[in-house]
């Protein structure tokens, strides 16, 4: 096991995060109100983020169409 002060930044930050992701698993798995607060957070979080694709993939399609209909017209007008 090398020391702290031995460590670079990099090392430092990957044993930060294993110890965090431990810590996490071991409260979700044994504070059952933490644990379904954040799955509530997690769930309104992922319905926010689809209804923002749904428009993002509408615009889309409706600047495609008008490509498309810009076309048509250019082609036949």
């Amino acid at each position: 096991m090398t020391k702290i002060n031995d460590m670079t930044d990099e090392e430092k930050l990957e044993k930060k995060r294993e110890y965090h992701r431990e810590y996490m698993k071991n409260r979700r798995a044994t504070d059952e109100v933490f644990a379904n607060k954040e799955r509530a957070l997690n769930k309104a979080h992922k319905k926010i983020c689809m209804k923002l694709i749904q428009n993002f993939k509408k615009k889309l399609y409706i600047k495609e169409k008008s490509r498309e209909n810009g076309k048509y017209k250019a082609k036949y007008v």
